[in-house]
């Protein structure tokens, strides 16, 4: 009982402190706030492909967060299965209530799952309250669920940038988690590793390590995945992985926030403007 009280008072103590360096934001000013850049605002400016190749798409990322496209498409059923145990973990059982099981999706309520979806539902929920080290951490007295705040950092070369993050679990002092829910647990178990290595440039491990960073250095962070064959892994990450992470992630925001500086007014190189026309063979036929 006393533990569970200094518990309580520690957390609220950290709770105090992180709100006195971190601005707490709701879900609607999270959404609608385009001043601060988010881990998926990130992913849609530049990703890695199983490869480590670097693929950045500028032109999406405008049409999306600068000039504000909607380009959402309709969620798969995978999709809608994810964020309904994620909200699950986060909220409890009353958030199944939101969605309603009908024979065929309509798409007139985004929220309508199917019979089989539900099944996929339920069966998740069941590895996810017979995961004894995730109920540790979600029935923690101190466990931040879903806190969503923002910071302004400075980037090695000088200049600052807002970042706002999601966290999925976390527990002041003890651990930070990252929660996921996949179709499958090997695809996701793969697409952390590189040629065997740790995959520095995967996208859970640059969402856990801008987690980290923008919270306490030194705190502890695990990935905890479950799938839909009741499956279930929690994966302690090396500091030293994110650590390398960050360090490339900090690149990819130098870049970014050049881009805001110069309001996104990029060069399109043309591939013959180093050609004379003396050099260039005529075209005779």
């Amino acid at each position: 009982m006393k533990s569970k009280a200094l518990r309580l008072f520690y957390g609220k103590m950290f709770e105090n402190l992180l709100f006195n360096f971190y601005k707490p934001m709701n879900d609607k000013e999270y959404f609608a706030d385009k001043t601060a850049v988010s881990n998926s605002m990130l992913h849609d400016y530049v990703t890695y492909d199983k490869y480590n190749n670097r693929l950045v798409t500028i032109d999406y990322y405008i049409a999306k967060h600068i000039d504000n496209i909607n380009l959402d498409w309709e969620w798969s059923d995978a999709m809608m299965i994810g964020t309904i145990c994620d909200k699950y973990i986060s909220e409890g059982e009353k958030v199944l209530d939101d969605y309603p099981v009908v024979s065929r999706r309509s798409w007139a309520n985004p929220n309508e799952i199917t019979g089989a979806m539900k099944e996929k539902v339920d069966t998740i929920i069941r590895s996810i309250n017979a995961f004894r080290s995730l109920q540790e951490l979600v029935n923690d007295p101190v466990c931040e669920k879903q806190a969503t705040l923002k910071k302004e950092i400075e980037l090695p070369n000088g200049k600052k940038l807002v970042l706002k993050w999601k966290l999925d679990l976390l527990i002041p002092w003890k651990i930070i988690s990252d929660v996921k829910t996949t179709a499958n647990i090997n695809t996701l178990w793969e697409s952390l590793q590189f040629k065997g290595t740790p995959n520095i440039n995967a996208r859970y491990f640059r969402q856990l390590a801008i987690y980290r960073f923008l919270e306490w250095n030194n705190l502890p962070c695990s990935i905890t995945s479950v799938d839909h064959e009741w499956r279930m892994f929690n994966i302690p990450v090396r500091s030293d992985i994110l650590d390398k992470t960050w360090t490339n992630i900090l690149y990819d925001l130098m870049e970014l926030q050049e881009l805001y500086e110069s309001n996104f007014e990029y060069i399109t190189v043309d591939p013959f403007k180093e050609f004379n026309e003396e050099d260039m063979i005529e075209d005779t036929l």
